[in-house]
Order: structure tokens, then C-alpha cells, then sequence
């Protein structure tokens, strides 16, 4: 399936792009620890009475941010549609 991608990667550009940030494997622990950090921010002395599902929904949305931006870009493209609506 990489092999795919990699073969197709300037006929389908942006859809590569999307390909690549949910088909790779990160390896470590880097990504284990930056969610523990990140659920210790959300989850502070001031914010202790959220409920764990509202814990991992916070913590999600924080997460994945990075990829709404690529993932209008990919819509919009998909539908035809222009802007940025969410």
C-alpha cells in the first residue's frame, strides 16, 4: 500500500499528503508521553471534576488539531465546495 502512494504521490497530491498522515507508524514512546503531558495540562486541579470521557474527547480534539486543516483542504477538493466552513 506505501509502495502505492510513493508510485502516486505527484498524480494525487494532496490525497497522498492525507495518505501519509494516516497510514504512517511512529515508533518510540515520544507520542505516548506527549499525551500523557497533554492530558495532565487538560486535567489540572482547576478542571478535576471532568469526566473521563470528556477527558479523552479534549484530549483527542488537541491531538488530531493539526490535521483539520489538511483534512478541509481534502474535503473541499473531494465536494468541490470553497472555504473553510466547520
Amino acid at each position: 500500500m506505501l509502495k502505492f502512494w510513493k508510485d502516486h504521490a505527484k498524480d494525487l497530491q494532496k490525497l497522498s499528503c492525507v495518505a501519509r498522515v494516516y497510514l504512517c507508524i511512529h515508533a518510540g514512546s515520544v507520542q505516548v508521553e506527549c499525551l500523557f503531558s497533554t492530558t495532565g495540562i487538560i486535567l489540572n486541579h482547576k478542571r478535576s471534576s471532568l469526566s473521563p470521557d470528556k477527558v479523552n474527547m479534549i484530549t483527542f480534539i488537541h491531538d488530531n488539531s493539526k490535521y483539520l486543516y489538511l483534512f478541509c483542504e481534502f474535503h473541499s477538493m473531494a465536494t468541490g465546495q470553497c472555504g473553510h466552513q466547520l
